[in-house]
């Protein structure tokens, strides 16, 4: 049974994550939408990332074996981006 829950954890927690981050990026856009504030969030990205200490560029195999959160340097991207397209 151990055996049987190790590899269903080690199939299922990589997948679970994804979906995740995939939902945390989702929330990011709708909050620089709904608040149309970019250099806020990105403040509130770093602070966040600061007290947490955080790493800002973890190693991608880490991030994919089971991170629920996109790293912080994805998600300033993602702000910058969405700056970049005007706010959409």
């Amino acid at each position: 049974i151990l055996i049987v829950f190790w590899l269903y954890t080690l199939v299922i927690t990589p997948v679970s994550a994804a979906f995740g981050r995939q939902r945390e990026a989702e929330a990011d856009r709708f909050g620089l939408q709904l608040t149309a504030a970019p250099e806020a969030f990105r403040r509130m990205l770093i602070k966040a990332a600061q007290v947490n200490k955080m790493d800002p560029d973890p190693p991608r195999w880490m991030v994919l074996k089971g991170w629920s959160h996109p790293p912080i340097r994805e998600r300033l991207a993602a702000v910058d981006a969405w700056k970049k397209a005007g706010g959409r």
